[in-house]
């Protein structure tokens, strides 16, 4: 009897594990499909859900778009949602109302086949993504046919996208503390128009755009990008683009005072319709570290280091005026260029130094006629790109060639002569008028342009050409004589 008791048990258990079993094999897909992951030793470890992604306007329903992979409190009106899984989306989580901080240790991706974008804001929605979490776009790239982190020089062997990350419509989007947006193809990582994108932490590498896109944080329509801190690296923009890691496009503006932007493949590294760039660091990029304002440039601080395209260029048809200040640190002659119809204004401090890449201002000679007016505080020394002689700042805060270029004062005249062994020079008090007096025979190996003042010129010697110079030695500007 004790025998048959204990068969009976048995067999009704075994009815219930197979009817549990059973049940499980019929419940519907609905919202997720969780596929287990077994480890190399054959051992159960997490599951990867698969979920359809969807509108979201409260916690329950931001954990519903991720399958059910998270959960959520509310802190100061915050929804804090914590991911206990990765997900595969098959569609946008949307998320059309609230206040979001999505963190944890997991990752969200796009599922097979899915090419499009895995969170977007709408208007006034704020998202933060923080702790670990990881937003991964499917690219694998391959460089010397070994895998890579980096986008730049290497072949995506996985996803081609057809948009970003995420879409910031009007909304405001952070990135902080260890989160990590990588390797999305054709768009940026973070496209936000009309809204405010803050970098404060974490990564953005291994992103590369196509057409007028940047690869890293793009913002199109007024939009308002900064940079606090974190990494921006090894993104490559658009061929078109003005910026590979942060570009600011139609009157949008870009702050920069801290973090990392480095190992980025573009025209130059960030670029905006109105830039100021109070600190961070700039390094290595195959482009120019900053770039291309059609509306205002700033630069009071910051490292430059190793940037193949210099400090600043601008690519536009039309001049900039960069205004400087402060004591941003160039380390190398190469980081220390400003590119290409380029005005510099402002009050640099003590050891800054700058070099000049010329454009043929006039006349075919490579001066600087017309920009740029640098007031430098402790006459901060200048090099010329492709010139073995100097550019230095007069007594009137204006850079000038060394040793011929602009005129603004008798003394000027004296060091462009030779100095004091040459020619000394006096100034008339009442009249305003400077006697310059020549001692010996000058030759100059360009035009000087005398820009303001009076003179006279007397004593004994003769000025003629150096070397292979064919032009004018001196030339009036109006207004003087």
């Amino acid at each position: 009897m004790m025998a048959r008791t204990c068969i009976f048990r048995s067999w009704k258990s075994l009815l219930a594990i197979m009817a549990v079993f059973l049940l499980l094999l019929a419940l519907p897909c609905g919202i997720a499909h969780a596929a287990e992951t077994i480890s190399a030793a054959g051992l159960m470890t997490e599951s990867v859900v698969e979920a359809n992604g969807g509108d979201v306007t409260d916690g329950d329903s931001f954990v519903a778009a991720l399958g059910g992979q998270a959960t959520y409190v509310v802190e100061d009106g915050v929804c804090v949602v914590t991911l206990t899984g990765d997900v595969k989306l098959t569609n946008v989580a949307l998320l059309k109302a609230g206040s979001y901080k999505l963190t944890g240790e997991k990752m969200i991706s796009r599922a097979e086949g899915y090419k499009g974008l895995l969170l977007e804001t709408a208007e006034g929605v704020s998202l933060e993504i923080a702790g670990s979490v990881v937003l991964d776009g499917g690219a694998e790239w391959e460089k010397d046919g070994e895998p890579s982190e980096t986008a730049v020089e290497a072949t995506n062997k996985g996803v081609v996208a057809n948009t970003s990350l995420i879409d910031n419509k009007s909304g405001n989007v952070v990135v902080s503390e260890n989160a990590v947006l990588r390797n999305n193809d054709s768009f940026a990582a973070i496209y936000t128009e009309k809204g405010t994108t803050i970098m404060k932490g974490g990564a953005i590498y291994g992103n590369r755009a196509t057409g007028s896109y940047g690869a890293g944080i793009h913002g199109y329509n007024n939009s308002a990008l900064e940079m606090t801190g974190g990494e921006i690296w090894g993104n490559v923009g658009g061929p078109n683009a003005s910026a590979s890691a942060i570009y600011a496009y139609s009157s949008g503006t870009v702050k920069v005072s801290g973090g990392s932007v480095h190992h980025n493949a573009g025209p130059v590294a960030v670029s905006a319709y109105n830039l100021a760039v109070s600190g961070g660091e700039f390094s290595n990029n195959l482009g120019a570290a900053l770039g291309r304002c059609s509306g205002s440039a700033a630069i009071s601080g910051g490292t430059f280091t190793g940037n193949a395209g210099g400090a600043f260029a601008n690519s536009l048809t039309s001049s900039v005026r960069l205004q400087m200040s402060g004591s941003p640190q160039f380390m190398t002659p190469t980081d220390a260029m400003i590119t290409s119809m380029v005005t510099v204004v402002g009050d640099l401090g003590d050891g800054v130094a700058v070099r000049l890449v010329v454009n043929e201002y006039r006349m075919g000679n490579q001066v600087l006629f017309g920009a740029p007016e640098l007031l430098a505080a402790n006459h901060s020394h200048f090099a010329m790109a492709g010139d073995d002689k100097d550019l230095v700042v007069n007594a009137a805060g204006r850079i000038d060639t060394n040793p011929s270029s602009f005129v603004h004062e008798g003394a000027d005249l004296v060091r462009l002569f030779g100095g004091e062994e040459v020619a000394t020079s006096s100034r008339d008090e009442a009249t305003g008028v400077y006697t310059v007096k020549l001692k010996r025979d000058v030759a100059l190996p360009r035009m000087t342009y005398i820009e303001s003042g009076s003179y006279v010129l007397t004593g004994t010697g003769t000025i003629t050409r150096s070397g292979n110079y064919p032009g004018a030695l001196l030339k009036t500007i109006t207004g003087t004589s």
